[in-house]
């Protein structure tokens, strides 16, 4: 499984917001070639989650995010070709890449259960997939 950082960051999953007319797909697609530096194919969404920030907004105000909660989607896809590493262009550097056992993905993360339940159900739609 393919995770990514900038620098004195925690280990993430590549991903961020829609651009303006974009698609979730085109969205999961752009942010993988821009944080990680890498194409993807068979996109199958897994599911989503509201994220709240209750009395409050969205802790970074460059985001453009309106009110206090959205949708995070989760995607389940694969790698198709690995590019040479460029600057993420939101922040201008370089994001370290890894690529990990899916048995340590939630050591790296830190996701707890729910985090999980979700590599679980990736792993198995892997297997599904790739008998």
């Amino acid at each position: 499984m393919l995770i990514q950082r900038r620098e004195l960051r925690p280990w993430c999953l590549a991903g961020g917001t829609v651009e303006e007319g974009e698609t979730a797909e085109e969205t999961l697609r752009r942010e993988q070639i821009e944080e990680a530096d890498v194409t993807v194919k068979n996109p199958i969404l897994l599911g989503g989650q509201r994220v709240q920030f209750p009395g409050g907004h969205y802790p970074n105000p460059t985001k453009r995010f309106i009110g206090d909660d959205f949708y995070q989607l989760r995607y389940y896809c694969e790698v198709d070709q690995i590019l040479p590493q460029t600057p993420d262009p939101d922040h201008d550097i370089i994001n370290k890449r890894l690529f990990v056992p899916q048995s340590e993905i939630n050591n790296y993360l830190g996701w707890g259960i729910t985090g999980q339940v979700i590599f679980d159900q990736a792993i198995a739609l892997y297997h599904h997939l790739h008998p």
